[in-house]
């Protein structure tokens, strides 16, 4: 196994490599920018499938306590 450090190894450099036409891509992360995306638009047009899993809930707020509303509304 190779290690990645995205430092001195990068993830990008790695997976332009071995994206190909027709390959099929599930990735497990936190993240994943509009720049990583930008890095391998060539390379991800070209492949048939990609699953993302988001590791950590990032597209979710913390859910504070509902508060009731009232509102008046006079007659005329």
């Amino acid at each position: 196994m190779k290690l990645i450090d995205n430092v001195n190894t990068l993830l990008k450099d790695d997976l332009a490599q071995v994206l190909k036409k027709g390959s099929k891509v599930a990735i497990a992360a936190a993240y994943f920018s509009i720049y990583a995306y930008d890095e391998l638009k060539t390379q991800l047009e070209q492949i048939d499938e990609l699953k993302f899993l988001f590791t950590s809930p990032t597209f979710t707020a913390e859910k504070g306590k509902k508060e009731l509303r009232e509102f008046y509304i006079p007659q005329l």
